[in-house]
């Protein structure tokens, strides 16, 4: 699997993705999405262009 270090939240499942496994790559991608770090990412990026 791998998770972004630029993009907080985003994961992908490589080995599911190469399956087709479309079900469970959107799975991992929904947790990644589901955590504090993706959260946060997204407040800050609101703030930064609610300053703009």
């Amino acid at each position: 699997m791998i998770h972004s270090q630029v993009f907080p939240g985003l994961w992908l499942a490589v080995p599911a993705l190469l399956a087709g496994e479309m079900a469970q790559v959107l799975s991992v991608e929904q947790k990644g999405l589901d955590t504090v770090d993706h959260r946060a990412f997204v407040d800050a990026l609101t703030i930064k262009l609610q300053g703009s």
